[in-house]
Formats: structure tokens, sequence, C-alpha cells
């Protein structure tokens, strides 16, 4: 009795050759043919892009910057609530003012770096 293969009856019916990926469509810095130009519109082009690197090095560098004010603030209100509890410890009656001071200061160092 003749036998038959059914073993692409339970996986489907295989591809003839893999189908491979358009590097195109996972590359970002590839970018597509361009018409060619004039001189005055690829000085243009250059200048744009130029400026964009620049805004962004700048937005980059504020942001790092205002990173830094951030950890820093953070760092003194750690620094001043040990300090207050250590007041609190010695005199107790202080304690309004205490929590006042490192109030006006969380607030005065969140207004600067929010305008930063």
């Amino acid at each position: 009795m003749p036998t038959t293969d059914h073993s692409d009856h339970l996986t489907g019916p295989q591809p003839a050759a893999p189908v491979l990926p358009i590097a195109e469509l996972f590359a970002a810095d590839l970018l597509p043919p361009r018409v060619p130009q004039s001189r005055s519109l690829a000085r243009t082009a250059q200048r744009r892009l130029d400026e964009l690197a620049a805004d962004s090095q700048l937005a980059h560098a504020t942001d790092q910057a205002r990173a830094f004010l951030a950890a820093s603030a953070m760092g003194n209100v750690a620094t001043l609530s040990a300090l207050a509890e250590s007041c609190y410890q010695t005199a107790p009656a202080g304690a309004t003012y205490y929590h006042a001071i490192l109030r006006a200061y969380g607030i005065k160092a969140a207004r600067g770096i929010a305008q930063f």
C-alpha cells in the first residue's frame, strides 16, 4: 500500500525561499535617493541642518544643567531636613521655624529649576 506524506498538512505550506526584510525599513539613518539640488538650495539646507544641530546641543546642555540643579537641590533638602531634625532634638520650640525655613528653601529651589 502506498504511503502519502501529509507533513505539510500539519505545518502548512513552506515558502520556497526565505523572506528577507528590506533594510530601509529598519535603518533610520538611510535616506531615500535625492533629486540633485542647486548650490543655493544645498547651502540653505545645510545652514538649517547646522542650526538644528546647534539647537539640539543647546537643549541637551540645558537639560543636563537643569538635572544637575535638581540633584543639587534634592541633596540640599535632604541635608537641611537632617539638620532640622537635629535642631528639633536640641530645641523643639523652633520646630515651626525649621519647617518654614525648609519649606521656603524647597519652594524657591523648585521655582528656580522650573524657570531655568
